[in-house]
């Protein structure tokens, strides 16, 4: 995930079931090297009060489409669930250029064990990942692919199908990296 952020620089966003875990990856992304540009991740769930998250879009909306700095920007389904600014923030950067990928961590727990929050998924669905990757509604005027990513070590093509259609996002076949053991 570093490497996208080094590669494209602007914000990425990183959904993860299980924040728990996502501590470690905050750690790493903060503690690696910047000879390519500042990288800065930032675990939203963990901001505390509505008015640190604002002053967090309110830096992410600093940026230029041609910014030298990253922003891994890490949470959890039911945070964006429970935030119309964030999500409001987050779609307005991809019209801009500065979104430059939507990843899920662990996104076999989207279909396979998240039962907890399929409900703030399927909301998800229609305010978020619909206007990012649909052309059912305007705008869609980007002249960039935002990218997506899920990354698990347990994916089915069934499971990518159930994943499809919880968020919207088609997988063509062309387009899929499956690693093998």
């Amino acid at each position: 995930m570093r490497l996208i952020g080094t590669l494209f620089k602007g914000v990425h966003l990183i959904f993860h079931p299980r924040l728990a875990l996502s501590a470690d990856q905050i750690k790493k992304f903060n503690e690696g090297d910047d000879r390519y540009g500042a990288i800065e991740a930032i675990n939203l769930d963990k901001v505390g009060t509505p008015p640190v998250l604002r002053k967090i879009i309110h830096r992410m909306n600093k940026l230029k489409r041609d910014t030298t700095t990253t922003m891994f920007l890490i949470c959890s389904p039911q945070l964006m669930a429970e935030n119309e600014f964030l999500v409001a923030a987050l779609i307005a950067l991809a019209d801009k250029g500065i979104l430059r990928s939507v990843m899920i961590d662990e996104i076999h727990l989207w279909y396979k064990d998240g039962i907890s929050f399929r409900g703030d998924i399927r909301m998800l669905k229609a305010t978020f990942f619909e206007p990012l990757y649909t052309t059912r509604n305007p705008p869609y005027n980007r002249d960039f692919k935002l990218l997506f990513g899920g990354f698990t070590a347990t994916m089915s093509l069934t499971g990518l199908n159930s994943v499809s259609s919880l968020t919207t996002i088609g997988f063509p076949e062309d387009q899929r990296v499956w690693s093998s053991a």
